[in-house]
């Protein structure tokens, strides 16, 4: 469109407003003055370019909807005139001049219209020349600038529409939403607002979905478009191409989709009212005088029929859900009919703004006023002003809501028009006149600028820019913010490194922190075979096999001896061949799922904290740092050091892996070769004759025909066990598998992971920086809002949830970095070193399966209980003591300290960091090390297979030494007497009376009362780490005696006289709440106990008169009537 044409349209545009006639020369379809007008076959007039348009997609009439053929004529009479108006209007003439013409339709009415001079002379755009108040000219300026800012806005955030849905989770630029009752008007309002006639006009119609009507100012374009769409969680999914709807009677049109909808939705729907709740209508309308806002008209409050008011209220209740979900960040425009003695407090739609506290993003409109009651306009200037009325009533007592602002508005439609076009553009100019001229009430709401159309767009346009900068802009870029820092948090946790020279090195360190020196997994894979595969299963079926050579030995008869050996030599390499195959699921795969497991973030139970967790497939987990985080440290700490995720280079960890195949691989073939040797010798009855062969004929008892066959099952078996021990790859060389390994690409999964997060990671940055376009936020003011943004305490929660969905969740952990009763290892940054549990418990019948020599009285825990004696993982672990300062003694002779009179224990003593690679590797005998004059004050110690057992006549200790691992379990009951000297725990008033020690069973809760050396010191191990303290809650496995170890730990054993037996409660239970920490407000409520909740040592509580339901710990709970339990 040329300049000139523009400047014809804005004088047009101008002139209509003064002269409706001339909507006349307005195209039905495009809404603009017509300059090629043609006559199509129903009768109507069109431009020429747009009637062509529209019969190419369509061979119906945009009117009448009949069909109808491309053939057009040219309408030369209406060309003229509107040639001749354009001509005046350029020139304004100097007398009144009058040009005719026939009304473009069926019926070719004739019709004239006057111009004077004064009619054609310029002016600015939004002037009506018949207004020349000053009043009015300044609000008229205030929108021009109103309007422009919006309009700039939504110029830039309209073409991001889609990307704000995706990046906002479903947010777009505020809405104003449209209430009222039915028939109060509010159609007609959006008409006039749109300067369109699409809303639905029949008497008997009403709007039936939400219509989203959405009004962009555009001085080049007048176009109109109608889509469906339907709702999901997401926003909104349009539902084929847009259609383009003709301007004049765009209502039919509407009417006919709703229709359309209501059909094929309400179809054998039960309930509906006719409404439709899944789909909304989008009409878009782009017009030089329109404000650019967007709107939703829902439909309207009604009563009956039943069914339908509930659907309209399901309509309403589903906005206000959709406000919260964004941030209640929409607007509403409330209807109110003026007609009759109005009062706003009984109307439903204000009822409505009240209940949900909605008054403070209100714009209200006084709908009618012309049918208001008599002396109704002082009754209305009152509520819109905020005045009393001039006999003295309050603005209250009239039923006043305070709102953002109150409007009122006349658009009672006028007897006579020919087009719809002139319609809007009389009841315009029939309202000004309205409130100019009623009476003076109305004049002085006129005049305030709160009364007529222009008045209601200018404090619609002032509240949402309002709005807009207030409440949607921060809050939209707080939420694109958190979006950068989730996405950036997803980059961080993909474990992706792009610089070779960082990658090579993390990789490398990644996997140090796995199966390195520092972390116990190795140590503790290896312990666990050897516990498992060794001892419990090779020791025990070998011994069961020789047990019959045991003592006074086999029986069989003399020629039958080498067959005996053959079935021997038979079954022990079958057994062997079994703990050989068992090295790749023992040891082969746990390193493999160590080395290939995620790293996750998991939030500490009961707590805000955070850490990473790697977790095997065993059910044993890593924490990569050695203190829980905060959120935002967490954040900060993957930053600083970038973590890698080896499940994301499975080229690195299957050469690893390959290497550590082959390794045991090896491994076992030598062993097979040894064992099968050393099986030989066994069943070689001519050989070293391990297997002795007694005659029975020499003693001459029983059948002289038969022989004895004995051998020494320990020797044999301490010999197989070396053996294995030998061979099999030390936890040392399993440590440095990875040494050499260069680290590959990445798998083309976590590449394609990578990329979409970059894409998400762009989109964010364009969103950002189109919001940041639109609100004019230059950079310290974005520096600002980032600021704030990272000053809140809850900045970082968009790692653990995204605001507006759950896409994103952590799992929680029972676990924490410093928690001794943990399933997790520590990281290398630990500085508290928590001790690891073993996925399952140790049989303690497995000690038959040691040699008689050595046979101890021990059950051995796996040796990362080292790592609880050191002050922190980077110290070494402690040497193994020479035979110069200790004094060894098997396990056997020693007796578990008694708990009355055991010393207060010491502190852990300081390895030599230069003795780190002498460290203990756990296999061999069981021996108890310490001083020989102080036997109680003995610790057990699995010597490393390669040194030298310390020989148990050593010259005495000089000093107390380390343990190294393990803890003693009793074989035989054992006494402990209960110290008269323990004081009553603080904080207890009337502790539980304790049961009697042999009434304690397992599975029974008990709580530790004290927290003394004599609770801490019963394991004869000098560390505060693994003790239990006063309160803890834990679950007896076994007792023997006065002695009890738990389900957690079933190598740490207690003595009963330290704890307080808990009772159950039954459902039913009168229960009062004490001690919650995490919600002390329920501490003191009483309750009723339901059942035993789905998690593990929790009950369902009813409290609150069985209004609300909680969880509680058996801990928190005390029988109704008892004295509250305060710690």
């Amino acid at each position: 469109m040329d300049a000139h044409q523009c400047r014809f349209q804005r004088k047009f545009r101008k002139f209509l407003h003064e002269k409706p006639i001339a909507a006349d020369f307005k195209c039905p379809l495009g809404g603009l003055p017509m300059t090629d007008p043609v006559v199509a076959e129903d009768g109507y007039s069109y431009e020429r370019s747009e009637i062509t348009a529209w019969l190419q997609d369509k061979a119906i009439s945009p009117r009448t909807r009949m069909p109808m053929s491309s053939r057009l004529e040219e309408n030369g009479d209406l060309k003229k005139a509107i040639g001749e108006l354009k001509m005046l209007l350029g020139n304004p003439p100097a007398k009144e001049v009058t040009i005719t013409w026939k009304a473009p339709g069926p019926e070719l009415i004739p019709r004239s219209l006057v111009i004077s001079p004064s009619d054609a002379s310029d002016s600015s755009d939004w002037e009506v020349l018949s207004e020349r108040q000053t009043d009015d000219t300044k609000l008229r300026a205030e929108q021009t600038d109103m309007s422009y800012i919006l309009s700039k806005i939504f110029r830039v955030l309209d073409p991001l529409r889609q990307l704000l849905l995706d990046v906002l989770d479903g947010w777009t630029p505020q809405s104003m939403v449209v209430i009222g009752d039915e028939s109060a008007g509010k159609s007609t309002v959006l008409e006039m607002l749109a300067m369109l006639p699409i809303f639905p006009r029949k008497r008997r119609f009403c709007t039936r979905l939400a219509t989203h009507l959405r009004l962009r100012r555009n001085p080049d374009l007048c176009r109109t478009t109608l889509s469906v769409c339907t709702v999901t969680s997401q926003g909104e999914r349009r539902e084929g191409k847009a259609m383009v709807v003709p301007k004049e009677n765009g209502d039919r049109w509407v009417q006919e989709e709703m229709d359309r909808l209501v059909s094929e939705l309400s179809n054998g729907q039960e309930g509906s009212g006719g409404i439709v709740t899944e789909k909304i209508i989008v009409v878009e309308v782009q017009h030089p005088e329109v404000p650019s806002i967007d709107l939703v008209d829902l439909p309207g409050i009604t009563s009956v029929p039943k069914e339908k008011a509930e659907a309209v209220q399901q309509i309403m209740q589903k906005q206000i859900r959709d406000d919260k979900k964004s941030g209640n960040n929409h607007m509403f425009l409330a209807v109110v009919p003026a007609s009759g003695d109005v009062k706003p407090n009984t109307n439903n739609a204000m009822k409505f703004i009240m209940e949900n506290q909605l008054e403070d993003r209100t714009v209200g409109v006084f709908s009618k006023c012309d049918q208001t009651s008599k002396n109704g306009s002082d009754v209305l200037r009152a509520l819109v002003l905020n005045e009393p009325t001039k006999e003295g009533e309050s603005p209250e007592s009239l039923g006043r809501i305070h709102l953002q602002t109150w409007v009122a508005s006349m658009l009672e439609p006028p007897k006579e028009y020919k087009s719809n076009f002139e319609r809007l553009e009389l009841q315009g100019k029939n309202e000004i006149k309205f409130f100019q001229e009623e009476d003076e009430n109305f004049r002085e709401l006129y005049q305030c600028g709160h009364a007529g159309m222009r008045a209601l767009i200018a404090n619609i346009e002032r509240s949402y820019l309002n709005h807009l900068n207030t409440t949607w802009k921060p809050n939209a870029m707080r939420k694109v913010l958190l979006k950068e820092k989730d996405v950036d948090f997803q980059l961080c946790m993909l474990g992706l490194v792009e610089d070779a020279t960082a990658r090579s090195r993390l990789a490398k360190e990644e996997v140090e922190r796995r199966l390195g020196v520092t972390s116990p997994v190795t140590k503790r894979v290896y312990e666990d075979f050897l516990l498992r595969t060794l001892r419990e299963d090779l020791a025990v079926a070998v011994r069961r096999r020789l047990s019959r050579y045991d003592g006074d030995g086999f029986t069989c008869e003399g020629c039958d001896q080498m067959e005996e050996m053959a079935s021997l030599q038979e079954d022990l390499l079958s057994l062997i061949e079994g703990a050989v195959a068992e090295m790749e699921s023992g040891l082969v795969a746990p390193l493999q799922s160590w080395l290939s497991a995620k790293s996750e973030v998991v939030q500490i139970e009961d707590t805000d904290l955070v850490n990473v967790r790697t977790a095997s497939s065993d059910g044993f987990s890593l924490m990569r740092y050695g203190k829980d985080l905060s959120k935002k440290e967490l954040v900060q700490q993957l930053h600083a050091e970038p973590l890698l995720q080896l499940c994301n280079y499975s080229s690195y960890v299957d050469e690893i892996m390959a290497k550590c195949k082959q390794l045991h691989a090896d491994a076992g073939l030598r062993i097979r070769e040894k064992a099968a040797q050393l099986v030989a010798k066994l069943v070689d009855l001519d050989g070293d004759r391990r297997m002795e062969v007694h005659p029975l004929l020499l003693p001459l008892r029983g059948e002289v025909s038969k022989v004895e066959l004995r051998c020494k099952v320990d020797e044999f078996l301490r010999d197989l066990l070396g053996l294995f021990l030998r061979e099999i790859p030390s936890p040392k060389k399993l440590q440095r598998l990875h040494e050499g390994v260069e680290v590959g690409k990445e798998r083309p999964e976590a590449e394609q992971e990578l990329g979409r997060l970059k894409q998400e990671m762009r989109k964010t940055e364009v969103a950002r920086d189109g919001i940041r376009r639109a609100l004019e936020i230059d950079d310290e003011e974005f520096e600002q809002m980032r600021q704030k943004l990272e000053a809140e305490a809850d900045s970082a929660d968009c790692c653990l949830s995204r605001e507006g969905t759950t896409a994103l969740s952590w799992p929680t952990s029972t676990s924490s970095a410093s928690s001794a009763g943990s399933r997790s290892l520590p990281g290398e940054e630990a500085t508290i070193s928590p001790t690891l549990q073993p996925a399952a418990p140790v049989v303690s019948d497995a000690a038959t399966a040691l040699p008689s020599g050595s046979t101890a009285s021990a059950v051995v825990t796996p040796a990362t209980e080292e790592a609880a004696l050191s002050p922190n993982l980077d110290a070494p672990s402690p040497a193994v003591p020479d035979a110069a300062t200790t004094h060894a003694v098997p396990a056997s002779e020693a007796q578990l300290p008694d708990a009355k009179t055991s010393p207060t224990p010491l502190p852990s003593q300081q390895a030599d960091p230069s003795e780190a690679e002498d460290a203990a590797a756990i296999g061999g005998q069981v021996y108890l090390v310490g001083p020989a004059d102080c036997p109680d004050r003995r610790w057990m110690l699995l010597a490393d297979a390669e040194e030298t057992i310390p020989d148990a006549t050593a010259a005495p200790p000089s000093q107390l030494v380390l343990p190294v691992v393990g803890n003693l379990v009793p074989e035989a009951p054992l006494t402990a007497t209960q110290p008269a000297d323990v004081p009553v725990p603080s904080g207890i008033q009337n502790p539980v009376k304790c049961r009697e020690a042999s009434s304690f069973k397992a599975g029974d809760r008990v709580k530790f009362a004290r927290d003394s050396f004599h609770v801490a010191d019963w394991s004869g191990i000098p560390a505060a780490r693994l003790t239990f303290n006063e309160g803890q809650v834990e679950t007896i496995h076994e007792v023997r005696g006065d002695w009890f170890c738990t389900e957690k730990w079933q190598t740490l054993w207690a003595p009963l006289s330290a704890v307080e037996y808990m009772e159950d409660f039954p459902p039913g239970q009168e229960v009062v709440v004490v001690g919650h920490q995490k919600f002390p407000e329920h501490n003191g409520k009483h309750g009723k106990v339901l059942d035993q909740a789905a998690t593990e040592g929790h009950y369902r509580v009813e409290i609150d008169g069985g209004s609300r339901t909680i969880n509680v710990k058996k801990e928190n709970m005390q029988k109704a009537g008892s004295s509250v339990d305060t710690m």
